[in-house]
């Protein structure tokens, strides 16, 4: 049963109080002197139909929902609405709209209008809709839209399942209104995306997904990421802060477009920079310091500023330049499989928060497999592929490949080529394979398997975020640099290698060579202090130790102490 409000008798400046489903309801009595609002309340019987109410005359109406799932349609006027508890569907029309959505997992329209939604609940969607609205996300993992008909720039094809949807990373708004609107995230995971106007948004707590690409020119937003690990999308003027945690940061680049400013990047704790191209313009990007700010260019093109920072110490970054014509794909949160092995061109793939597959083509690939328990394989080309949570397995194939673990226990296999394989958390497994490698393991259990060429394996835990991980590694054929730390075992495999042992003092194991050969190789000893006294060199069974008073600083297996001497293990500074 259903009772629509525009076929019983109305009078503007009462109010009634609707009882759609057999209750009494229960209405606010300050509520009722409003001579601007019909008030309308909602009762419901338990176990019955869904309450609903429509407004078909576009009066100021002041609407109270239920603890049921309500369903709320306004038309015109300037309304408020008090949905109440339960999984709420409301849609405010026209006019300057007042939206409280309550608890449960609601779905809010605020439609045209200056609007203010509060979206208290959990896991609530939220659309704004055209004016300049004002939302506020509650405690859960919440979604936010501008669109209304959205277009694409770019698109990204599901070659499984044969169908092509549109990127929101390229999305456009299909309108000429515009709204400056402003968020604020609130607890959770939220996602917020507004391609209209000038807009604030403010992620808050939670690892957030914000979002503000403009469809004209001239439009600069200003992005807040608060709390939490956030990833931030903005182009044209933009001003993004990324605030606690680690963050990554999308710059959408055209031609025209002015200089992105970031005021809090930090490539210490594990920011990256990404930069998207639609125009297909960008050449080589450099880092160029400008006062206290370092700008990200392409030629004389300023693409960001990066306020406070210095050029030398950007580390961990990552530029993905994507031109129009490559493939991008953003997965979303399902398990997805994705096989660009037949193309030729380079891909862009963002593989999104499930258990994905990812296989790249011939081209130079760049691959971020998100959240997740992900495989990726980059196939031939110089490809790119990061993981991030999650369980990952990386393998970049053929050509001079970078693979970046990030968080959880990730297994990354170089293939052929020149590879740069780095992580920096989890117990994670490195093989190089063929070619020159640079494995790079820090502030994670790791073992390491170098394979054929000439290696340069960093296993050196002495970092702000040392934890003592006691690393296995086998760097295989060829002549290898090798640095290790505090407890690894390190086999340097056939050809002449250089080790080198960094010790600080929280190191209290020794580190462990099986095959050291004093006649060509060299140990050297970075970090002892002044103060430390000589080397000297003991017998222990069919092992050599290297002390230094009572410190135990290596273990050669199956080497005559006598064969060591200061030419062959030795202090070195820095």
């Amino acid at each position: 049963m259903l009772f629509l409000l525009a076929s019983l008798p109305m009078m503007i400046g009462l109010s009634y109080a609707i009882d759609l489903w057999g209750d009494t309801p229960e209405q606010d009595p300050a509520q009722a002197s409003d001579p601007e609002f019909r008030e309308t309340a909602m009762g419901t019987d338990e176990g019955e139909e869904t309450p609903a109410f429509l407004d078909e005359d576009g009066v100021n109406d002041r609407v109270t929902g239920t603890t049921e799932a309500d369903s709320i349609a306004l038309a015109g006027g300037d309304d408020r609405v008090s949905a109440g508890d339960g999984d709420d569907t409301v849609s405010g029309g026209d006019g300057a709209d007042r939206i409280r959505a309550g608890e449960g997992q609601d779905v809010i329209q605020g439609n045209t209008g200056n609007d203010t939604i509060y979206a208290d609940g959990q896991d609530d969607w939220v659309r704004g809709g055209r004016g300049d609205d004002l939302i506020y996300l509650g405690k859960g993992d919440d979604s936010v839209s501008a669109y209304t008909d959205m277009l694409a720039a770019q698109r990204y094809f599901d070659p499984e399942n044969a169908d092509t949807y549109d990127a929101q990373i390229h999305a456009r708004e299909d309108s000429s209104d515009s709204g400056d609107d402003t968020y604020f995230g609130g607890s959770g995971n939220d996602s917020i995306e507004d391609v209209l106007g000038r807009d604030e948004i403010h992620g808050e707590e939670g690892s957030d997904y914000l979002l503000a690409v403009d469809r004209d020119l001239g439009n600069p937003d200003t992005i807040f990421g608060g709390a939490g690990s956030d990833t931030i999308v903005g182009d044209d003027g933009d001003l993004l802060s990324g605030g606690e945690g680690q963050n990554y940061f999308y710059i959408h680049f055209r031609e025209g477009a002015e200089p992105v400013t970031i005021t809090d990047f930090d490539s210490g704790i594990q920011n990256h920079l990404i930069v998207l191209d639609e125009s297909d313009s960008l050449g080589e990007i450099s880092f160029v310091q400008d006062g206290a700010d370092t700008l990200l260019q392409s030629g004389s093109t300023v693409i960001a500023r990066i306020e406070n920072y210095s050029a030398d110490d950007i580390e961990d970054w990552l530029v993905g330049l994507e031109p129009a014509a490559e493939t991008q794909f953003d997965a979303g949160g399902a398990d997805d499989f994705l096989n660009y092995s037949a193309a030729h061109t380079g891909q862009f793939a963002h593989s999104g928060s499930g258990n994905d597959t990812v296989i790249g083509g011939d081209g130079d690939d760049s691959i971020y497999a998100w959240f997740g328990d992900d495989l990726v394989h980059g196939g031939e080309g110089d490809d790119r592929i990061a993981g991030e949570r999650g369980f990952d397995t990386l393998e970049g194939g053929a050509g001079d490949d970078t693979l970046y673990g990030n968080s959880g226990d990730d297994v990354m296999r170089g293939g052929d080529g020149n590879d740069l394989l780095s992580d920096d958390n989890g117990e994670n497994i490195y093989d190089g394979g063929a070619g020159n490698d640079t494995i790079q393991s820090a502030n994670a259990t790791a073992t390491i398997l170098a394979g054929q060429g000439d290696d340069y394996i960093d296993a050196n835990d002495s970092s702000p975020y040392h934890t003592l991980a006691t690393d296995s590694i086998d760097a295989g054929d060829g002549d290898d640099t090798i640095e290790a730390d505090d407890g690894d075992t390190v086999t340097g495999g056939a050809g002449i290698d250089s080790f080198t042992i960094e010790w600080d003092e929280t190191d209290d194991a020794a580190v462990v060579f099986t095959d050291f050969d004093p006649a060509t190789e060299v140990i050297g000893l970075r970090g002892l202090p002044d103060t430390a006294d000589a080397l000297t060199f003991e017998q222990d069974g069919a092992n050599a130790i290297v002390r230094s008073g009572d410190l135990i600083l290596a273990r050669l297996q199956n080497t005559v102490s006598a064969d060591l001497s200061g030419s062959n293990v030795m202090v070195i500074a820095g």
